[in-house]
């Protein structure tokens, strides 16, 4: 089903474009571009005791559609579309192993890695800026805006001690977070093949500003003085550089 559903979308714009395209003739109120990204993914940790444990790889691949805001140029687009984004990173903390009977004590810890892989719908809302080509042959842009994005699915992988048990790799998207709001910063070059065929490339800066977990994920820590658990929602934010490339059509 969900695979449907990206297959269906990406078909959609695929259409749009088709119904919107006037051959070679520039301005065009549209344009189309299809692209695939390799990424460096991580988490930004904001609750004590969690900390960032590196990058992991990731990537992103889907479809851009550009629109002239003035026909009159080509220099100014509104850039939406649809990307499925492949997000992660790891956190670590260390972890209580408490008793609780009449009392609550502590009977061991272990420090706990975290590995999270999350999957994302996302619609980006952004301006597009590009300058006149250079040469006939060259174009520089730069692209900066809002990435509006839907979990569809949220792993979690845990170690301890170095070891990963068998069969850890959990369904985590109970505690997900299920809409993620990123600002978005990319620059980057198109090389005009033929007429309006170009190849771009670019990098893409992808800055997350909402918690990824939702109020769910907790971590708890025995108070000394109250001798109860003490309960603190995990806030957690995602970053990603990608290298963006693609066809524009």
């Amino acid at each position: 089903m969900k695979n449907r559903l990206i297959v269906s979308i990406l078909m959609l714009f695929v259409g749009m474009s088709a119904a919107f395209s006037q051959g070679d003739a520039r301005p065009r109120p549209f344009e189309l571009g299809v692209f695939a990204s390799p990424a460096l993914s991580w988490l930004h940790p904001t609750t004590d005791g969690y900390n960032n444990k590196g990058v992991v790889f990731s990537g992103s691949y889907g479809i851009n559609l550009d629109i002239n805001m003035f026909q009159a140029t080509s220099n100014y687009f509104f850039r939406t579309g649809v990307n499925i984004r492949h997000m992660g990173g790891k956190l670590t903390y260390s972890e209580q192993d408490l008793k609780i009977d009449s009392t609550i004590s502590i009977v061991g810890s272990k420090d706990v890695l975290n590995k999270f892989n999350m999957i994302y719908i996302s619609v980006p809302t952004a301006l597009k800026l590009q300058t006149n080509p250079l040469a006939d042959k060259y174009i520089i842009y730069s692209v900066f805006g809002l990435d509006n994005s839907f979990c569809v699915s949220a792993t979690k992988q845990k170690t301890e001690d170095g070891k990963t048990p068998e069969n850890d790799n959990k369904n985590n998207k109970e505690y997900t977070f299920p809409i993620r709001e990123a600002l978005i910063l990319s620059i980057g070059g198109e090389y005009v093949i033929n007429n309006n065929t170009r190849l771009t490339v670019g990098v893409m800066f992808n800055n997350g500003f909402t918690n990824l977990f939702n109020k769910k994920f907790v971590s708890k820590k025995l108070n000394s003085e109250t001798n109860t658990i003490d309960e603190k929602k995990v806030e957690a934010y995602n970053r990603t550089i990608e290298l963006q490339i693609g066809l524009i059509f």
